[in-house]
């Protein structure tokens, strides 16, 4: 077996262990609380990533085809950036939830905590990336 195959072993072997070792510790991912299930952040980042992953595990090829080795740096930084805007999301879904709020989006949420002025930039912000 070549020497670079095998640190590849090892080194996959450890990380099934770490992470059997993370999985088996209680209320790592989930927690119950007042009657509800609730997902930890690790394991929004777990389930945010897959897709994120799967994202960019084809785009560099894609990308290289057209732009070259320059693209890379812009996979880089967009992956940055979901990873940023998956945690803000989680974080209003939670707020929302802490008000009762079900549904509206961040509209009614704008308007009911920050007020109707902050509420029409929340529109246009959305209706920005809903055009783009």
């Amino acid at each position: 077996m070549e020497p670079k195959t095998f640190v590849l072993l090892i080194l996959n072997i450890l990380f099934a262990v770490f992470f059997i070792y993370l999985m088996r510790r209680p209320k790592l991912l989930s927690f119950h609380e007042g009657g509800r299930w609730w997902l930890t952040w690790l394991a929004v980042a777990v389930i945010t990533l897959m897709d994120e992953f799967t994202s960019i595990f084809y785009a560099p090829a894609e990308a290289y085809r057209f732009i070259g080795m320059s693209a890379i740096v812009y996979i880089a930084v967009t992956s940055v950036l979901i990873r940023f805007m998956s945690t803000r999301f989680t974080e209003i879904a939670e707020i929302l939830e802490h008000h009762g709020l079900i549904g509206g989006g961040v509209y009614s949420f704008s308007y009911l905590v920050l007020g109707p002025m902050i509420s029409f930039a929340a529109v246009a912000s959305i209706m920005v990336d809903y055009i783009l």
